[in-house]
């Protein structure tokens, strides 16, 4: 899934991805959810933990230390939901590739990350 930033760095390019999508799974920094999955654009991260209901939604033009989660903030509900769907699109796209990397890394977790 990754994309070689040359092209664009060169200058040969200025389309960029629309959003980046970043999964983390529980380890010795990571330790309070199972798994997390992150989605931004260029302005808006949005967080969802798979094994939670609360998340984080920040802007970053206007938070860019993401001090302020606008998750439960009813003036972005409409940019949850929008990135909320991207998500799960990407999701179903790419199901089991995240699985697959966790398996193969399991034996470098520390005993309590597990």
């Amino acid at each position: 899934q990754a994309t070689s930033m040359m092209p664009v760095v060169r200058g040969e390019r200025e389309d960029l991805r629309p959003y980046v999508v970043s999964e983390h799974y529980r380890d010795l920094i990571l330790r309070s959810t199972e798994r997390m999955t992150m989605i931004r654009d260029q302005r808006w991260k949005h967080v969802e933990f798979h094994d939670s209901t609360d998340g984080q939604l920040f802007d970053l033009e206007d938070d860019p230390g993401e001090l302020r989660n606008r998750w439960n903030d009813p003036a972005c509900a409409d940019k949850r939901k929008e990135l909320a769907l991207e998500l799960a699109q990407w999701r179903t796209a790419n199901a089991g590739r995240a699985d697959m990397w966790r398996s193969a890394t399991a034996e470098f977790d520390h005993p309590s990350a597990r």
